[in-house]
């Protein structure tokens, strides 16, 4: 489709409202094939909210949502957070089920475990995970999936250092693959070191969306400055 270009989907003014109220407001963005797009508020500013609406969970008011396929949320695959995939079952049963409904082949399916760090629980039901591990689990199936783009909820949330180091090392290695990725994250730290652009949502509403380079210039700060330096002069400005 020619309007597509790079973009693996495109939100064009999207609104929505929250128990009568308006709340995102005429959102527009593009998702680009094989980019890791972050998005970054406060809390409550509408990160769930727009993933959510974005995939048809809550009604939009207005807007379109374009993607190369009919049915744009059957290329999405959405992780929300603090989800327990099938809590009362084990590991190895919830990983063979995932693999059985999308078709994964069992080399695949093996990778994402061990790449997860998830061979040593594949006998513990997923309640008896910790939240960390649950977190691997229900990223593992994320990228089982074979979806083309994957809506990942504050997907580090529970993760210590090196378990975050460790999925952002997968998250790469599979960009570099076939996916896209549109993650809500609040640890601003991280999102600076992994994620290619930066949406910066607040009130539902966008503040600002590029680089760290294009918002630096954007909100007229040196080249030093940081996600965190980005972040508080958006929000600052805003209240101008």
């Amino acid at each position: 489709m020619k309007h597509m270009n790079n973009n693996s989907i495109i939100i064009k003014n999207l609104s929505s409202n929250i128990n009568g109220c308006s709340f995102l407001r005429d959102v527009s963005f593009g998702i680009e094939k094989g980019e890791i797009l972050g998005v970054i508020g406060p809390n409550g500013s509408g990160k769930t909210t727009l993933m959510e609406t974005i995939l048809g969970y809550r009604p939009k008011i207005s807007g379109e949502i374009l993607s190369s396929s009919s049915d744009h949320s059957c290329e999405i695959f959405y992780l929300p957070d603090g989800v327990q995939l099938f809590p009362e079952h084990k590991v190895h049963e919830v990983v063979s089920y995932f693999a059985n409904q999308f078709k994964t082949n069992s080399e695949e399916t093996q990778n994402f475990l061990g790449r997860f760090r998830l061979e040593s629980h594949l006998n513990k039901k997923v309640s008896e995970l910790s939240k960390g591990f649950q977190k691997r689990l229900g990223l593992a199936v994320a990228f089982m999936s074979g979806k083309q783009i994957l809506f990942l909820d504050e997907p580090f949330d529970g993760l210590d250092l090196m378990q975050t180091i460790d999925v952002i090392k997968v998250m790469k290695e599979q960009i570099g693959l076939h996916h896209s990725i549109f993650v809500s994250i609040h640890q601003l730290g991280d999102a600076e070191k992994f994620c290619d652009r930066l949406l910066i949502l607040n009130e539902g509403q966008i503040l600002g969306l590029g680089s760290l380079s294009d918002l630096k210039i954007k909100f007229g700060l040196h080249e030093s400055a940081s996600l965190e330096d980005i972040f508080l002069s958006a929000l600052q400005k805003e209240t101008i």
